[in-house]
């Protein structure tokens, strides 16, 4: 009885084993490739800007005025604001993986629904904005002053 009672716990404690390798081999795919339309947090969207196995299209939404004050390196200006947005948009292509970002969040997750609309297979944006991004320690280029 005593030996069946060691044998159960023995099973029961490797696959509890099993299910928490599983598990931890899971998350750690998934940070580096999120479902398609995902908000993302600044660590998850620093790590997929630095995943060269990726096409990967960093987008700044913000007004020009915005960029000029800090911006992801090798980001493209688009302003959600301008009467051309969503006509530049379509112009994209759309297979490879879209990273945008905004201030606060808002226009990126708007443009995240119109880029989904639109046919594009995979885009995320960066929930919180450039204003997380930052105050969690992550880096922004400055505009180079020429009139100094």
């Amino acid at each position: 009885m005593r030996t069946m009672a060691l044998l159960i716990l023995t099973l029961f404690i490797l696959g509890f084993i099993t299910v928490i390798l599983l598990g931890s081999s899971t998350q750690s795919s998934e940070v580096l490739s999120p479902k398609p339309f995902a908000d993302l947090d600044p660590k998850t969207f620093h790590q997929l800007i630095q995943d060269e196995d990726k096409r990967i299209v960093l987008l700044d939404i913000r007004t020009p005025e915005e960029y000029a004050h800090g911006y992801l390196a090798q980001a493209t200006l688009m302003d959600f604001y301008a009467n051309d947005f969503k006509s530049k948009l379509e112009q994209l292509d759309k297979d490879p993986t879209y990273l945008l970002y905004c201030r606060s969040g808002n226009r990126s997750r708007q443009a995240l629904n119109l880029m989904e609309q639109l046919g594009f297979k995979d885009a995320h944006h960066l929930a919180g904005g450039i204003l997380r991004w930052t105050a969690e320690g992550y880096p922004v280029e400055r505009a180079v002053n020429s009139s100094n």
